[in-house]
């Protein structure tokens, strides 16, 4: 489930990842799981961009949005919390966590 997510986000979603996170952005999910205690799922990934400026000032309400909406496309009604986090990559290379 975490490679169709993925694939998802940055298929999908390309444009308005574009949009919110500068050209050069690419999505990593880590870990998605259902937890018991807390019930909902837990979903937590990394968003690798180049623009980290314009990153930081969407960051995290505009992955919220897209993960929000993929939830609707597979007709997940049960909640979810999003953990997210912003990386610095230049040339396609992490370099260094903001």
């Amino acid at each position: 489930m975490k490679k169709f997510i993925e694939g998802v986000i940055n298929g999908g979603f390309k444009t308005k990842l574009k949009l919110l996170y500068g050209d050069n952005v690419k999505v990593i999910v880590e870990d998605y799981y259902w937890s018991r205690r807390s019930k909902n799922y837990t979903l937590t990934l990394i968003i690798y961009t180049d623009s980290i400026d314009q990153a930081v000032e969407i960051h995290p309400e505009g992955i919220e949005v897209i993960i929000s909406s993929l939830m609707k496309m597979i007709n997940n009604q049960k909640p979810i919390k999003v953990i997210s986090s912003l990386k610095y990559k230049e040339n396609g290379t992490p370099d260094t966590t903001c």
